[in-house]
């Protein structure tokens, strides 16, 4: 007997009897309906209840066109928590994989924070790519990947890719992206020439080096640094758009500002510096900083600075050589009100900006947590106003969050009782301000750790 699929309230499909119109469509169009019938997520969960397993169970005709649709097959979700429960999960795994035929892949693979039973066995297929568990296999030693267009790993240690080949991915043509987001592997050769998103956390400086030389199509790089610095210097990196630095050394010096000493990038339009544990830190010389800046003849648009451990001078005096940055997010470790203060006047000081995010809280891994002073309640209202009502560009948003203290709190109630907060307000300039969202903080650009 012939089926429809039917779809329940709460969402998840079942089948029914099919009408004879259904049984009469070419395999064509039945494979369009089906691709149609895949859920939003970018990666899909092998789910009974869900495309494309679900048409499986319908009928042979309906099966047969849905093992022939390689569209249906070419993401998956694999979680390890499943090798708990699920038998013959390595079958299903590598008859997914190989109805995806020659399409690319995007795959994704959880750890589940547990170790699978058993490892899977990959020796009947060649473009997989495991997401590593605290132990077990990363991915055959003898594997190839000509489909792979995006590599995630997770892992707590280098040791996971002991005994693997440094060329297993030089022949991915395909790969675009490679995010290492625990420990990096350092050996590893890239087709670095398709390659245009990397991620790598606790690099070192010499590496972060050699992945900036090698990158040479990179648009997006996000690396955090956590080594004894090296400092090199690169020639100019024409094709990197947005790079993101993140330093959790805890170490005195600045680790960011040694890697910047050998970069010029004048095409980058993105960029976010973050530091950590600003209090063991004394204000540093962010010099390097200022000289990368005029020395790359910066046009960017957008800089995120979180907890820069510098001077209010420093700061401003970098913050002057960005004539061009349209949005600006700043996580300040201090008062802010030497920055506030500086937007007041029109003499050129960021004429273009157009967004100003502000954060002004107490970082969850401080042991001590500090109590930030409040940011003058006149002096932000001189400045919204002059910025909003002024003759330059008007600011069309700000955004200041801030931790919950009381001192903040009476600042806000403060500013949004005041006829000129409500003027900008009634002129169309976005104004938000209130209290941080710790529900939010991972999915946020501040560091909050």
């Amino acid at each position: 007997m012939q089926h429809r699929i039917v779809q329940r309230e709460d969402g998840s499909l079942s089948y029914g009897p099919a009408s004879s119109l259904i049984l009469t469509l070419p395999p064509e169009i039945t494979a369009l309906i089906f691709v149609h019938c895949l859920p939003d997520d970018e990666f899909i969960e092998p789910d009974p209840s869900v495309t494309p397993l679900v048409l499986l169970r319908i009928c042979k005709q309906w099966r047969q066109i849905a093992v022939a649709t390689p569209t249906l097959w070419s993401s998956l979700f694999i979680d390890f928590e499943w090798f708990h429960y699920r038998e013959a999960v390595d079958v299903l795994f590598c008859d997914w994989i190989s109805r995806s035929g020659s399409v690319p892949l995007a795959i994704k693979l959880h750890d589940g924070y547990c170790v699978p039973q058993k490892p899977l066995d990959l020796s009947q297929f060649n473009r997989f790519l495991l997401y590593p568990a605290h132990s077990g296999k990363l991915f055959p030693v003898d594997g190839k990947f000509p489909m792979l267009r995006k590599f995630i790993v997770e892992c707590q240690s280098e040791a996971i890719y002991d005994g693997y080949p440094a060329r297993v991915l030089a022949q991915a043509s395909l790969l675009r992206e490679v995010h290492f987001l625990v420990a990096s592997w350092p050996e590893l050769v890239l087709p670095w020439q398709s390659i245009r998103e990397y991620t790598a956390e606790r690099i070192s400086i010499l590496q972060s080096i050699d992945v900036l030389r090698e990158g040479i199509n990179l648009t997006y790089c996000h690396l955090s640094l956590d080594s004894v610095p090296t400092i090199t210097s690169l020639p100019p990196i024409t094709n990197l758009q947005d790079l993101t630095l993140l330093e959790r050394a805890d170490e005195h010096s600045l680790l960011i500002m040694d890697l910047l000493r050998g970069l010029t990038l004048p095409n980058l339009k993105h960029l976010a510096l973050k530091f950590t544990d600003p209090e063991n830190r004394l204000a540093a010389d962010i010099t390097e900083f200022i000289s990368f800046a005029r020395r790359s003849s910066l046009q960017l648009e957008a800089l995120t600075l979180c907890l820069l451990p510098s001077s209010d001078a420093d700061l401003l005096r970098c913050l002057e050589c960005l004539r061009s940055l349209v949005t600006l997010r700043l996580q300040l470790p201090a008062s802010m009100d030497a920055f506030i203060g500086r937007l007041i006047p029109d003499d050129g000081f960021l004429p273009q900006l157009d967004s100003l995010h502000l954060v002004n809280f107490s970082p969850s891994w401080q042991h001590t947590p500090r109590d930030y002073t409040s940011p003058d309640s006149e002096t932000m209202l001189e400045m919204l106003s002059a910025r909003r009502l002024g003759p330059r560009l008007p600011l069309s948003t700000v955004h200041f969050n801030h931790g919950g203290s009381k001192a903040i709190a009476a600042f806000t109630a403060r500013l949004k009782s005041d006829t000129r907060y409500k003027r900008c307000e009634g002129l169309g300039m976005e104004l938000v301000f209130g209290k941080f969202s710790r529900e939010l903080r991972y999915e946020s650009w501040w560091v909050d750790w």
